[in-house]
């Protein structure tokens, strides 16, 4: 571990308890390398790219790649714009990121869900503000529009994709296509390693999990009971890259950070192998579905807290 790290990342930790994560020099040329690998897989960088990146706030920030990407920018001379907000400014956000025509969207599914529940309530509601301070037939049409046609968050914000992490994609996926007009791609990851971060292709048949800067591995359901039942028992884990499709059990990890290295690493993090075979896309690392996050998180609309 580097005697001066150059900051510190809070996090919630994935298992509930606060934590601050070490980040040193060349940690933060790794992740930010990282980082924008992870976006071409969902963005075609070449045209550039916007973002509004919804964050939570500190101690309980779980999502720090927006700010390795904006390094990556500087470094770099990219074409991109981002933008940050915490939960409680979401709707202020979403107003400017709808002004600016921000193109990405990157937050927690729920929440995401919680912004298009209360697009048709605010739309509706700001339409008739908006014939009460200018009286034109077209105010009044939009206003009239707002109350009885159902308005969509897609009707509001232009988004061309997403990134949706900090807990399960697929029990939101379809709902978030329906009501945002995008592809959202899932994204998996924590800030004890975030050079590691897994994200879906376009194909979007699991979550590439990159091996160049970590070693991933697992322990099969099995060898998890026989640790919960027999005394001492120590579980074996089974290298990532051996793993037959479908085999479910718990992520370790091991990275090579300069501030924080991990050997084998227990996530709590329940996973499913997809294949360790070359996806469509054309990229070799195996890939993962998220099962279970172990996070004990209370969601509560803008506030979430861990117990």
């Amino acid at each position: 571990c580097t005697e001066h790290p150059r900051f510190w990342v809070s996090t919630s930790g994935t298992s509930g308890s606060h934590k601050w994560i070490p980040v040193g020099d060349q940690d933060v040329l790794t992740f930010t390398e990282a980082t924008m690998r992870m976006f071409t897989m969902a963005v075609d960088v070449a045209e550039g790219w916007s973002l509004l990146l919804v964050n939570t706030p500190a101690p309980f920030l779980s999502e720090s790649s927006g700010y390795y990407a904006v390094i990556g920018q500087v470094l770099y001379d990219g074409d991109a714009e981002l933008a940050f907000c915490s939960l409680p400014e979401t709707f202020d956000a979403l107003d400017f990121a709808r002004k600016e025509e921000i193109k990405g969207f990157q937050a927690m599914p729920s929440m995401a869900m919680l912004v298009a529940e209360g697009v048709a309530e605010r739309a509706g509601a700001g339409a008739r503000e908006q014939f009460k301070k200018e009286r034109t037939v077209g105010n009044l049409l939009r206003a009239v529009a707002a109350s009885v046609l159902p308005i969509k968050a897609s009707n509001v914000f232009k988004f061309r994709w997403g990134i949706f992490a900090g807990e399960p994609v697929d029990p939101y996926r379809s709902a978030l296509k329906e009501s945002f007009g995008l592809r959202p791609a899932t994204a998996y990851g924590a800030s004890e390693f975030p050079a590691s971060a897994a994200l879906e292709c376009k194909v979007q048949d699991g979550l590439h999990l990159p091996m160049d800067n970590c070693l991933p591995e697992m322990i099969p359901l099995e060898e998890l009971s026989k640790e919960e039942t027999i005394p001492g028992y120590v579980p074996q884990t089974i290298p990532l890259w051996e793993a037959s499709p479908g085999l479910t059990g718990e992520f370790v990890i091991t990275t090579f950070s300069e501030a924080l290295p991990l050997v084998r690493y227990r996530t709590s993090d329940l996973i499913m192998v997809v294949s360790t075979d070359p996806c469509e896309c054309g990229r070799t690392f195996p890939r993962i579905k998220i099962r279970h996050r172990s996070d004990d998180i209370v969601n509560m609309g803008l506030i979430r807290f861990s117990i």
